[in-house]
Order: C-alpha cells, then sequence, then structure tokens
C-alpha cells in the first residue's frame, strides 16, 4: 500500500513534469492535443494519493499542510491535463479529502481563489488548459459538503457571483459545471438552512432563510438566461438547479406584509413555460420544480389563511365585548381567508405575477389552476398564437 508521503512524492515529480510539457494552443482546447504521458502520470498520481488520503485520514492533519500546495499547482497546469474529466474528479476529491481531515489548512483563502480562477475569461490560457472547469468544479464539491458549508457562509455572494459570470460564457462544458455548481451548493442550502420558526409555514419543500435574498435574486437570474440555451446538456443543468432552489424562494413574511411567494412565483410561472421543453429530461426536471413550488405555495396560503382567521376571530371577539359594554357594534370588515376565485390570466402573457402561487390554497384548487392553465396553452397551440409567457418575469 502507497503511504500518503510516497504518493504526494510521486505526484510532485508528476506535476513537474506536466509543468515541462508545451502550452496548450490557444485556439484549441481538443483533449487529442495533449501529452499521454503527463496525462496518464497525472491521472496515476492523483489516484494513489486519493486512495492514501482516504485510507490514513490520521496522516492527513500532519501532512496536509505539506500535500495542499502541490494540489493547488496541480490547477495551474499548461499542458492541459485538467481538460479530462478523470484527473479532475481525483483532484477534486483529493481536496475535499484533505479538508475535511486538515481543519489547519486555509479553506476560505483557497474559496477565494477559486471563484477567482472561475471568473477568468473564456479565452484566457487557463481557461482553455482546463483550470476554470476544475476551479468551478471543486468550487461546487467543496461549498456544499456539509462540513465545510456552514464554515464559509460569507463567501456564498462571491461563489455565486463567480458562477453566474461562468454560465455565461462561450464554452457550454462552462456553462454546465457552473449550474452543477449552483445545484449542488442551493441543495446543501436548503438541507443546512435555519430551524424554521413556530410563527412560520412547516413544510419540507419550505426552506426559510437558505439563502439571503440578494444571492437568491442571483441565482434566479441564473435561471431565467438559462432556460433558452442552445445547449440540451446546459438546460438540463438549468432545469435541476430550479428543483433545488425551489425550497429556498420562499422568503421571511408576515400576515400584514406577505410576501412569502414572490420569487416563488416567478420559479412556478418559469417551470410552468418550460415544461414542453423538447429534451424529455428537461420537461420532467421542470416538472419536479412545479410540484414543490405548487406544494410550498399551499403551505404558505394554508398558514396564511389560519393567521387570518385568528385575527378575524378576534375581531370578532372585540365586537362582541364592545356591544356588551353598551358601544356601538364595530363597522370593521371581517377578514377574507378564501382565494378569491377564479383564473383569468391573459391568454398571451400567463398568470399575472402572484396569481399562480396564490391560486394554490389547496391541492384541489391547485389541481384546478393547473387544468385552466394546460386547457389555455392546448388553445394556444391549437390556434397558432405565439406564448410568450414568463421568462424575464
Amino acid at each position: 500500500m502507497t503511504s500518503v508521503v510516497e504518493a504526494t512524492q510521486f505526484l510532485s515529480n508528476a506535476v513537474l513534469a506536466s509543468e515541462k510539457e508545451p502550452p496548450t494552443d490557444r485556439f484549441s482546447s481538443s483533449t487529442q492535443d495533449l501529452s499521454p504521458t503527463s496525462s496518464k502520470d497525472l491521472f496515476t498520481t492523483l489516484s494513489l494519493l486519493h486512495n492514501a488520503l482516504l485510507l490514513s485520514p490520521t496522516d492527513n492533519a500532519t501532512h496536509g499542510q505539506s500535500i495542499f500546495p502541490i494540489l493547488v499547482k496541480c490547477l495551474n497546469l499548461t499542458s492541459g491535463s485538467l481538460l479530462l474529466q478523470p484527473p479532475r474528479e481525483l483532484l477534486t476529491g483529493c481536496l475535499l479529502t484533505l479538508f475535511t481531515t486538515c481543519p489547519s489548512l486555509d479553506m476560505y483563502s483557497f474559496l477565494h481563489t477559486l471563484t477567482d480562477l472561475a471568473s477568468l475569461t473564456s479565452r484566457s490560457t487557463k481557461s482553455l488548459n482546463g483550470t476554470r472547469l476544475t476551479a468551478i468544479n471543486i468550487l461546487g464539491v467543496l461549498a456544499s459538503h456539509h462540513t465545510i458549508y456552514p464554515r464559509i457562509a460569507g463567501l456564498l455572494p462571491d461563489a455565486f457571483f463567480a458562477l453566474a459570470k461562468s454560465s455565461r460564457s462561450n464554452d457550454f462544458t462552462i456553462r454546465a459545471a457552473a449550474y452543477t455548481a449552483a445545484t449542488l451548493i442551493c441543495s446543501t442550502a436548503a438541507n443546512e438552512s435555519p430551524p424554521t420558526p413556530p410563527t412560520a409555514p412547516q413544510s419540507v419543500f419550505i426552506a426559510l432563510n437558505g439563502l439571503e435574498e440578494p444571492t437568491l435574486l442571483e441565482v434566479l437570474k441564473m435561471v431565467k438566461k438559462g432556460v433558452e440555451d442552445k445547449s440540451a446538456t446546459v438546460r438540463l443543468a438549468v432545469a435541476s438547479l430550479s428543483v433545488a432552489l425551489a425550497p429556498l424562494t420562499v422568503i421571511p413574511g408576515t400576515s400584514k406584509a406577505p410576501g412569502m411567494l414572490v420569487h416563488t412565483d416567478d420559479l412556478l410561472v418559469l417551470s410552468l413555460a418550460n415544461l414542453d421543453d423538447e429534451s424529455p429530461a428537461v420537461g420532467a426536471a421542470y416538472a419536479t420544480t412545479l410540484a414543490k413550488c405548487v406544494l410550498a405555495s399551499i403551505a404558505c396560503n394554508r398558514h396564511k389563511a389560519a393567521e387570518l382567521s385568528v385575527l378575524s376571530a378576534k375581531r370578532e371577539v372585540e365586537d362582541e365585548e364592545g356591544d356588551g359594554k353598551g358601544g356601538s357594534k364595530s363597522k370593521k370588515k371581517s377578514v377574507d381567508v378564501t382565494n378569491g376565485g377564479g383564473f383569468k390570466f391573459n391568454l398571451r402573457k400567463g398568470p399575472s405575477p402572484n396569481e399562480a402561487s396564490g391560486a394554490c390554497t389547496s391541492l384541489h384548487e391547485a389541481m384546478a389552476f393547473l387544468k385552466t392553465w394546460f386547457a389555455k396553452v392546448s388553445l394556444l397551440k391549437a390556434t397558432g398564437l405565439p406564448r410568450t409567457v414568463a421568462n424575464e418575469r
């Protein structure tokens, strides 16, 4: 069995050999141009080190400070070896294992470095050599790990900003990687969200305060931009992000200022508009997003109705007490806890803001809304009218 020290030395030698390889041509990032020797050596030595780190976790704390700089050097290779997926995955695995077993490493500074690399321009040498793609992968895996996520919460806005920039890259592999990384982080944000207060809606489909609202808006912009991507691979990554994002779209609100579903409504309508994507997998993912948004809306609307019912009952008691004391009967209006009924949204523009989520007061009402929606869409297709629903809402 190879020890951690031996594997580290092997990797160091492989990195030195890779650094001597000529840089990848600026206008060609094809893996066929890579040196098979350097790529194979890097893969083999990373595999040895990864296995050694997993088998000897107690040695990681001892040797972590000497291993870490060598792994960081792998991010700056000019041979283009990181364009290949196996070395990228192994490098990510080594860094994750090292950070989870060696707490003395400077996680925060390294993640700052990753966000800088993820923000590189598409034509930069490091981007073409696979450094940017690798940095995005590592950023998503590290920031989403349940033991690391609580330590780097303050870095999330920077991380999502870098991923948003990468999602606009001309390279579809960069775009897909950015959405995948954002999906991983959002999934962890939902799972690690603070406990829901007793005064808030209680549902497994709601993760209150999982993301700060400015960060949430940044991720929503990523989704709205990505739904029209020409690459089916990227659109599937976008749809997967929408699934992870759904519980996080509910924001704190009160009965006096109900704004909990404003972002949920955006995502609900967006998922409705993209159920018929030409890729069945993308459509299925948006169906999952739709279901999560509907169930979150039902929970919030029921909670709001219960609060309003209590308020209405309190007013009735106050009115009765006023009558008993000889006072004039209060003329305060009773609180309407119903939805109002009817779904008369515009045939071309779709539901008005908050109408979709507001219609979901119960499962029955949600099904009625969806039935009306699909009937309208069928009519649009039958008449040949353009469907202009709302990806920019």
